[in-house]
């Protein structure tokens, strides 16, 4: 019995019936509690049993015979003799130049030296125009890392 409670309230079947109702729910609370709990569990374990199998099959041996493979060096495919020529002395030309030259792409032909920039790579190159009588070609000089220089054209 509730000592803070007047007596005479306890005994009103008002008062009873409310104090019978909230029993019921403080009961279903903790049932409530006590399933949340048995869940979370149940997720925590799960969550930390995931954890651990993918953890150790990340740590697993590949194999006795895996060996690591060395990274591929990439070369340019090798140019034609009046293209690697060509390249080689449109290269050496100030930027600003333009003069006539006898084995270019397009043959005889003229070539301006347009500007300096960096590739993605970051090799040096200059843009070049050759022309000649029937067409135009823009295009570049490109010196790689190992000191050759190389022409690509722009209409690739």
């Amino acid at each position: 019995m509730d000592p803070f409670l007047p007596r005479h309230s306890i005994d009103s079947p008002e008062v009873f019936e409310k104090l019978k109702v909230a029993g019921k729910i403080g009961s279903i609370t903790k049932n409530k509690e006590k399933s949340m709990k048995s869940t979370l569990r149940a997720g925590f374990g799960l969550a930390l049993a995931t954890a651990v199998v993918v953890l150790t099959g990340c740590s697993a041996p590949r194999g006795l015979q895996h060996e690591v493979t060395p990274p591929e060096i990439v070369r340019d495919a090798p140019q034609a003799s009046v293209a690697r020529n060509f390249a080689e002395v449109a290269g050496g030309l100030e930027i600003g130049t333009t003069t006539v030259m006898n084995d270019t792409p397009l043959g005889v032909a003229q070539v301006q030296v347009e500007r300096a920039f960096k590739n993605a790579l970051g090799e040096a190159c200059r843009r070049v125009i050759v022309k000649n009588n029937e067409t135009q070609r823009r295009g570049a000089v490109c010196q790689g890392a190992d000191g050759v220089w190389r022409y690509v054209d722009a209409s690739l």
